[in-house]
């Protein structure tokens, strides 16, 4: 009930509106408001077409919810982001009812130096990754990264569509770090898990809660904030070191006797490589001045009107397929912690889709490979 008269309560419309719409009197939805009433499953259906919003997550039931929403709705930039701020809340809300004695890797935390958020500082934070979980290796691709940021740093990563106009979120609450990634192209969805650890590295106390939701997060443009613009910088860092973008190029070049400036073929190698998208290559060798500025955007421009995309450029010039990378639909701390209390009887295998927000299928296959 909780959530069904916090949203009845901040949906924007009156009662005679909610009414006309549900087909349920307002009598009736009056005495939802109070408590007076349990609705029955065809009222929650009829309210959650009006309002827009699914059965389950209208029904549902979370003591940290309110709290939660306040914060990822302070981080929203217009009121149709509402419906994703709710969206997010509910999961975060539910995923704590499965998170007993939870602790983050606290390197997160404690093993970055509290520095401004600046260009050069985001190179810092990034080499200190590296550094720390790649055995400093600044030359290889990270294509593990999904699992790095779940499994090592235990931070809880959720794949979930959060609707076109939404890339990911990111949030700290109650010391718990979350990461949200919509389903997107693969290098895009890496390039924004970057982005989103970026912000978690940026926030230095984890006793203070968080949230972020990023818009479309622009790969090759500039960004007018400066927090998003060191995230961004943060991660064309950490999945293009310096290093290993001078060596990687020029055994490209070598390889295939490229003379001259540097060119399209050599920035789509690098992007498979790196299994970043080709926006991202280009940006990063024109932050390092291998490119002129705004030559990115141009390449880039010129392979739209040319080809139609950087991708269809690559497959007419038969350069190898990208490594696939894996992005779990859920940390698997989360679904082994669900799978347990299924397994004691605390909630039922439909609870835990639903907190999940994954299909059963997924849950049972998951501890079929466990097992």
């Amino acid at each position: 009930m909780q959530n069904l008269i916090y949203h009845i309560s901040n949906s924007g419309l009156s009662k005679e509106d909610l009414a006309k719409k549900s087909g349920i009197s307002i009598e009736r939805i009056n005495d939802f408001l109070r408590g007076n009433t349990e609705p029955t499953m065809s009222d929650v259906r009829k309210l959650s077409k009006a309002l827009k919003l699914s059965t389950d997550f209208l029904i549902a039931n979370s003591d940290k919810y309110e709290e939660i929403n306040v914060l990822f709705r302070q981080a929203i930039h217009s009121d149709k982001e509402k419906q994703k701020a709710d969206k997010i809340s509910y999961i975060v809300g539910n995923s704590f009812s499965l998170l007993k004695d939870y602790q983050a890797n606290q390197f997160l935390f404690e093993g970055f130096p509290q520095v401004d958020n600046t260009y050069s500082n985001a190179r810092l934070l990034a080499s200190k990754f590296r550094e720390i979980f790649c055995n400093n290796d600044f030359v290889s691709p990270i294509l593990n990264l999904p699992r790095l940021i779940s499994e090592e740093l235990n931070c809880i990563l959720f794949v979930i569509d959060l609707g076109r106009d939404v890339d990911g979120a990111s949030a700290v609450i109650n010391s718990v770090p979350f990461i949200f990634i919509s389903p997107r192209f693969e290098p895009r969805m890496l390039f924004t898990l970057a982005h989103e650890l970026g912000h978690i590295i940026a926030h230095h106390n984890k006793d203070v809660n968080f949230a972020k939701i990023d818009q479309h997060i622009s790969e090759i443009g500039r960004n007018k904030f400066k927090d998003e613009a060191f995230s961004n910088a943060f991660a064309s860092e950490l999945l293009l070191p310096e290093e290993g973008v001078g060596i990687t190029l020029q055994k490209i070049r070598q390889h295939f006797k490229i003379t001259g400036n540097l060119g399209d073929v050599e920035i789509i190698y690098l992007s498979r490589i790196y299994g970043v998208s080709f926006e991202v290559a280009a940006k990063r060798c024109e932050d390092l001045k291998l490119i002129p500025s705004g030559g990115a955007i141009s390449l880039y421009e010129k392979l739209k009107k040319d080809h139609e995309s950087p991708e269809k450029r690559a497959d007419e010039l038969n350069i190898p397929e990208r490594p696939k990378i894996e992005f779990p639909k859920v940390s698997s701390s989360l679904i082994k912690s669900a799978i347990s209390k299924v397994n004691s009887g605390e909630i039922s295998l439909g609870k835990a889709s639903e907190i999940l927000s994954i299909s059963i299928a997924d849950i049972v296959n998951y501890n079929a490979i466990e097992e």
